[in-house]
């Protein structure tokens, strides 16, 4: 038995000791985080510059649209073909069709464009609609905007750890998680 912990303990050694297990120690969290993180950051930070031209026929989004972020809105006057069209000629880049909704359902808007639009142009164009969206449907049932606010609540709770001498201690979930996430990251390094 002393001959195997001796094997195990010079295997181990060598193992550790070799530059390459040193480095990866070091490198591969950052590697995998990177793989996660950086496409994410890309996609929301590169805001190339899009002429969106909106053809909206539920009338419901006419200069709604703010021009922010290299993001410029303009009212389109025509058919949906002839947007497209222009896309396809290089007239403008990006072209926004709300078609108009049947029985009450929500518009679902089609992007088309001559690149593939990034991930501002989708989050401005969708929470834009959802605002607008529930403002009509808020005031179709009565129901202000100030009404809406005044009965939003902000709920903090506390927690309490009690333990088996009944001594109560205040804890944080979020704290305890973060520690945990962290000290796995250790135990894995």
């Amino acid at each position: 038995m002393n001959k195997i912990s001796l094997i195990i303990k010079r295997e181990y050694l060598s193992r550790v000791r070799k530059k390459s297990f040193i480095v990866m120690t070091i490198l591969g969290p950052i590697f995998m985080a990177a793989i996660i993180i950086v496409p994410i950051v890309i996609g929301m930070t590169s805001h190339s510059k899009h002429k969106v031209m909106v053809l909206d026929e539920t009338g419901w989004f006419k200069g709604k649209f703010i021009n922010d972020n290299g993001l410029t809105f303009n009212e389109f006057t025509g058919t949906p073909n002839e947007g497209k069209d222009s896309v396809r000629k290089g007239k403008f880049t990006t072209f926004l069709y709300i078609p108009k909704a049947e029985n009450d359902q929500t518009p679902q808007p089609i992007i088309y464009a001559e690149k593939q639009p990034d991930l501002n142009l989708k989050n401005v164009v969708s929470s834009t609609m959802e605002k607008e969206i529930e403002k009509i449907k808020l005031a179709e049932q009565g129901i202000s905007e100030e009404k809406i606010k005044a009965a939003k609540a902000n709920v903090s709770i506390t927690t309490i750890n009690i333990n088996q001498s009944g001594k109560e201690e205040k804890s944080s979930t979020e704290l305890a998680m973060g520690l945990g996430y962290f000290t796995s990251l250790i135990i894995y390094m």
